[in-house]
């Protein structure tokens, strides 16, 4: 076969004369568009992977610079708002997720955020679990990876601080056994919360002001302490809805007055939800209670200063 060609121009370019010619030069042209466009692929890839392994050396980083260290393992819904919720109190966190898509929205965030399995023994061991990590949040949607990584940290520093989220009921058993120092089990929370304080309107305004993201609107914890008018006092004594607070629960030790109390379990102390008003306080005992900030301190307010007006007269 011959080629025929002519040059024209003064740039001494080639054109090939005959349709085996040009069929031969389109080949030439498409592998060789082919070629470069594979490889600069391959050197974007190996960029982008190097760019993650800087980004995840920059949070190990920063993360080194912290003590008393909050890992969140998951970024679902419940990670979103406890994150939220850390980040108002001023706490150093890093969360870990093995969603990229969740990964990148916290980093939107500006938040320290790692790719991966938060059970995995390296990561956790490059966070400083053993020495710079306080507490663990194991809060992804799965009871089963849940209790992996409680049964990796409490492995990896047997003094860790855990709180772990179980969906089933079942669950929270086996976490406990894992090692979690607090199991919350969210589904049968709000089902007893909107069983107990259906037709309150205080109750759902203060529910729907902290759904509704008003920073005002909070979970705090009053010590009823040695002394105080909280001490020795019944719940039905406490005037609770006129200073527009819900009392979730108490949590004290175990006392004969509560013997047949149903409460759920926290290592050496229980958890009363909702008590009744026959409900006697200790000292010592702790009041979780819901509420605007400025109700919960006055609450503060009027039981540090003794205040006789804070209860009800007994009849």
């Amino acid at each position: 076969m011959v080629v025929r060609h002519a040059v024209h121009g003064g740039y001494g370019d080639i054109t090939p004369q005959t349709p085996e010619g040009r069929i031969i030069t389109y080949l030439l042209v498409i592998s060789g568009v082919g070629l470069v466009a594979f490889l600069t692929s391959l050197l974007i890839a190996a960029f982008a992977e190097k760019m993650d392994e800087l980004r995840e050396h920059r949070v190990y980083v920063e993360v080194e610079k912290c003590e008393g260290l909050i890992v969140v393992c998951g970024y679902g819904r419940m990670g979103q708002v406890v994150v939220q919720k850390l980040e108002e109190d001023g706490a150093r966190f890093v969360i870990i997720d093995r969603d990229r898509d969740r990964v990148d929205l916290a980093k939107k965030r500006g938040f320290l955020a790692i790719l991966g399995d938060a059970s995995s023994n390296e990561i956790l061991v490059r966070l400083g679990i053993r020495d710079q990590v306080g507490t663990v949040l194991c809060l992804t949607g799965d009871d089963v990876l849940n209790v992996y990584i409680t049964l990796t940290a409490r492995y990896l520093n047997p003094t860790l601080n855990i709180i772990s989220r179980a969906a089933k009921p079942e669950s929270a058993r086996k976490l406990e056994q894992a090692g979690a120092n607090y199991v919350i089990q969210p589904f049968e929370m709000v089902g007893l919360t909107v069983a107990e304080y259906v037709g309150q309107p205080v109750a759902f305004e203060a529910v729907y002001g902290m759904a509704g993201g008003d920073k005002y609107t909070r979970v705090e914890a009053v010590m009823a302490a040695e002394g105080s008018v909280l001490a020795g006092a019944h719940i039905g004594d406490i005037r609770f809805d006129d200073i527009r607070l819900i009392l979730l629960g108490v949590i004290g030790v175990p006392h004969d007055s509560r013997e047949n109390r149903p409460g759920y379990s926290l290592r050496s102390r229980f958890f009363y939800f909702n008590p009744p008003a026959d409900f006697r306080l200790h000292a010592g005992d702790i009041l979780v209670v819901f509420g605007h900030e400025y109700s919960i301190a006055h609450f503060k307010e009027l039981a540090d200063k003794g205040r006789l007006n804070l209860l009800r007269k007994r009849a």
